[in-house]
Parts: C-alpha cells; sequence; structure tokens
C-alpha cells in the first residue's frame, strides 16, 4: 500500500511554528486542525526543526550480516522472534523483509486454516482433535503451528477420526508416502 502523500505549505508551516508548544496534545490538536494524522505533524515538526525525534527513532543501516540472517529466518522464524534476534523494532523488520520481497509467513508446520483444507475438515473438527489431545500443536507468537511430523503420528493413531474421501488426496500420499505428486517426471 502506497502512503498518502501530504503537501505542506508555507502557510501550514507558519502555523505549526506559532502554535506548537511541546506540551502534550499539542500536535493532536495541531493534527486536528490540519486534518491529518498525528504522525504526518510530527514527521512535519521535525523537519522543519521544531522538535527531535524520539530517543532511539534515528534510523540505524541493515548491515550486510543482519541482511543475510533475516534472508535466512525470514518464513521459519516469526517477525517478533526475528526483531528480539537482531535487536530491531517489529516494523523495522517488517519494512525490510517488504523491500527484500520476503515473506513474512512462517512456512514451516501447518496452521489451522491449512489443516482445513488439507484434510477437508472444518475449523471446529480440527479445533477439536487439538482441545482433546489428539493432535499436538505448538504457539509460535500469536499463532498455533502443527509439525508435519505431528500430523502423520496424527493420521497413523487416529486413521478413522477423518474421512479420507475429504482429503486433499495429492498432500496426504506426499506428506505419508513422500511421493513426487508436483507432476514433474
Amino acid at each position: 500500500m502506497r502512503r498518502k502523500r501530504y503537501d505542506w505549505t508555507p502557510e501550514k508551516d507558519s502555523l505549526l511554528r506559532e502554535k506548537y508548544t511541546a506540551k502534550r496534545g499539542a500536535v493532536s490538536l495541531l493534527a486536528r486542525a490540519l486534518g491529518v494524522e498525528n504522525h504526518v505533524v510530527m514527521s512535519r515538526l521535525i523537519r522543519l526543526g521544531l522538535c527531535r525525534p524520539a530517543k532511539g527513532a534515528e534510523r540505524r543501516p541493515w548491515t550486510g550480516e543482519e541482511n543475510r540472517l533475516l534472508s535466512e529466518y525470514a518464513g521459519v522464524k516469526s517477525t517478533r522472534w526475528i526483531a528480539k534476534k537482531l535487536g530491531r523494532s517489529i516494523g523495522s523488520i517488517a519494512r525490510q523483509m517488504e523491500r527484500q520481497g520476503l515473506r513474512r509467513a512462517v512456512r514451516e508446520g501447518y496452521t489451522q486454516a491449512g489443516l482445513q483444507r488439507c484434510f477437508g475438515a472444518s475449523h471446529a473438527t480440527i479445533r477439536t482433535w487439538w482441545e482433546k489431545g489428539q493432535l499436538r500443536v505448538r504457539q509460535d507468537a500469536s499463532a498455533w503451528r502443527v509439525d508435519e511430523a505431528e500430523v502423520r503420528r496424527f493420521i497413523k493413531a487416529n486413521p478413522t477420526t477423518f474421512r479420507l474421501d475429504k482429503v486433499d488426496q495429492l498432500w496426504f500420499m506426499d506428506l505419508m508416502f513422500g511421493l513426487d505428486t508436483s507432476g514433474a517426471a
């Protein structure tokens, strides 16, 4: 999504110079008066030299090693985990991943929605398997995931719990038998 650009005029800059004080709520009042969001006013105040960025807000350039680690962990570890590992904010990690064209979604294991598609089962059914302890899940940041080995274990231990005619057959054969179902010879 592209950011909306705000055009500043000398009159608006003059208003900021006259009305801005370092008191709490001043930025919100100016933003409301100009019909923009707080961050737009704050950015302009910084650019005009009327205030300084918050401590630690200075942008630190990305090193080659950080970019290498980001590429290595993207899609394997959560954004939160990567941010902690590199000592950066989650927003900084997300923006750099976007710049590099990296996926933020963790690709390791299955989400509940993924299992629904693979088993041809409802959300409630998958959740019931989990709540009964038939399917062991692991927490990853804000979501849970099920490892491939755990899905195989579940299938072997509970062969009559799911309907085979509803299962994604190519996925099932690949998971259980390691067959190349891509259609490539």
